[in-house]
């Protein structure tokens, strides 16, 4: 049932889970727990589609250290959450970031990469991804043999979801499940406990300011790294002590990941380079190849997780953009001419349009021009810092709810990762006559004023992390909140570290391994 929340009535009698958020992470976990008979609740703090009304709450949050464009530009406040913005792009952590690694103290993780194999496949089976190809498959279908990398680089492909709003993934779902009760327009403003101070209830503002309060058998936390982070911060609504208030790393030790223009990339070999490194569509999905530094370069030279894709600016880049959808349409046999509304310059593009629909329908390879410039885009692991995190402001917003300050700050040891990865990179593509690179003379130098051209990831992490006690985390193995009976947090707000990759598909794996471990009265 999927309704927009009203009144109190509306709210089932103490509830056996009441999830928070209808994100990525939210939605796929209540679904699941629904799907084997749970009864649950999902509380979504936005309508049922993105609006201005509902993503102006954001607006007011604010910003120090870094610049940390996704606080605005990466948040959506509806259901589907940022699946309403997201491109869809998947990937495993790499075991070495579960791992205990002597050169990033206090970033191994109370579980192991092993623990999240089944959890990860069963995340993609939910995804409609169970037919996806293995990297050697991908290569095979395309029939382009990869150069050697050697010992220190990796080729590999992310994936990219065929459908990437999980509020239309899981639609069916959400309206004919009988255990599953989703509430738009009920956002969670305040947490309260019993009188043992363990049992955590929810408190929910509605649209005319009342606030009621519920309980639930199990309270699970969903609706994003800041707003988690946030909720944590402000003191019960009933004057009681949260657990957590003294735990050192509640709304500390916030990441993201540090992506970097950080060089000019010209082909020498411009069919090649394009084989190689142009994305591909095959069976209806999207696999776009990359580099990274391997496990073994990073134990042997103590650095940092960090991948590597080239971006082509064009003239038409919106246009270009409206084109590689139709094309891909056409490919999946469900050719949308909607996707071309919007291009207004249709006709300048012709030259562009026919090899990018050949290349897809002959090749299922996604053309891009290699006449204009191309950058290499790193994107780089961070370590986590204490002292990077929230705080909450003296304003409050329209809800109530103290105002964001977030505090990004990054250590700068990163930069030793980047340009050793950087020169690998360009002496790979250079020994095999593919491309000469140009490193950004600022990086050449390992001067720290190259940090100031870094962009965030739009992959906001930590401020809750996973950990073996309260004094080195905030949420044990199973997720559950140090010193309470009943609070869990389910997201990217639990990692420890972050390699290099995406958080959204290890995200979506721990709320699963969390449904599990309910499922198997282990929590």
């Amino acid at each position: 049932m999927l309704q927009e929340f009203r009144a109190a009535t509306q709210l089932s009698h103490d509830p056996e889970i009441v999830i928070v958020g209808a994100g990525a992470v939210g939605l796929t976990l209540a679904v699941h727990l629904a799907r084997t008979g749970k009864r649950v609740l999902l509380l979504e703090a936005g309508d049922r589609n993105p609006s201005p009304e509902s993503q102006a709450i954001f607006k007011s949050a604010t910003c120090t250290g870094h610049n940390l464009t996704g606080l605005h530009e990466a948040r959506s406040r509806a259901l589907g959450g940022t699946t309403n913005l997201w491109g869809g792009q998947l990937l495993k952590f790499d075991p070495i970031v579960f791992g205990k690694r002597e050169w990033l103290p206090d970033s191994e993780w109370p579980i192991s990469a092993n623990e999240l194999e089944s959890d990860y496949e069963l995340a993609f089976d939910l995804l409609g991804m169970r037919c996806r190809l293995d990297d050697c498959a991908v290569w095979k279908q395309l029939k382009v043999s990869p150069p050697d990398t050697g010992t220190d680089l990796d080729f590999f492909f992310t994936r990219w979801a065929p459908e990437t709003n999980f509020a239309r993934l899981f639609e069916r779902d959400l309206l004919a499940l009988t255990q599953l009760e989703v509430l738009t327009r009920a956002p969670v403003t305040g947490l309260w406990s019993d009188e043992s101070g363990k049992n955590i209830g929810v408190v929910i503002t509605g649209t005319n300011g009342t606030r009621h309060r519920l309980s639930a058998g199990k309270v699970i936390l969903a609706h994003g790294t800041i707003e988690i982070a946030r909720l944590l911060s402000i003191p019960f609504t009933d004057d009681r002590v949260a657990p957590w208030t003294d735990n050192r790393w509640v709304g500390r030790g916030f990441c993201d990941h540090v992506d970097v223009y950080a060089g000019a990339v010209t082909p020498i070999n411009v069919k090649r380079f394009q084989q190689l490194f142009d994305a591909a569509v095959l069976r209806g999905l999207k696999y776009l190849p990359k580099l990274k530094l391997s496990e073994s370069a990073q134990h042997a030279r103590k650095l940092l997780g960090i991948a590597a894709h080239f971006v082509s600016d064009t003239e038409n880049g919106q246009e270009l953009k409206a084109l590689k959808a139709f094309a891909r349409s056409l490919l999946n046999g469900k050719p949308d001419v909607r996707m071309l509304e919007d291009t207004r310059q249709i006709v300048s593009l012709a030259k562009t349009a026919l090899p990018l629909v050949t290349r897809y329908l002959r090749h299922r390879r996604i053309y891009n021009p290699t006449g204009h410039r191309i950058q290499l885009r790193l994107t780089t692991e961070q370590i986590a810092l204490p002292t990077s995190g929230l705080r909450l402001g003296n304003e409050t917003d329209a809800l109530g709810m103290p105002i964001v300050e977030m505090d990004w700050q990054v250590d700068g040891a990163e930069l030793a990762t980047m340009i050793e990865f950087g020169n690998e990179v360009a002496t790979f593509l250079q020994r095999e006559g593919l491309a000469k690179v140009t490193l950004n003379p600022l990086l050449v130098d390992k001067d720290p004023a190259f940090l100031t051209q870094i962009d965030d990831g739009y992959h906001q992490m930590g401020m809750a992390r996973m950990g073996w006690s309260a004094r080195d985390g905030v949420v044990d193995s199973n997720l559950k909140v140090f010193g309470t009976n009943n609070l869990f947090i389910a997201g990217a707000a639990t990692f420890r570290s972050t390699g290099f990759a995406n958080p959204t598909l290890t995200a979506v794996a721990l709320a699963l391994r969390l449904s599990r471990a309910i499922q198997n009265g282990l929590v």
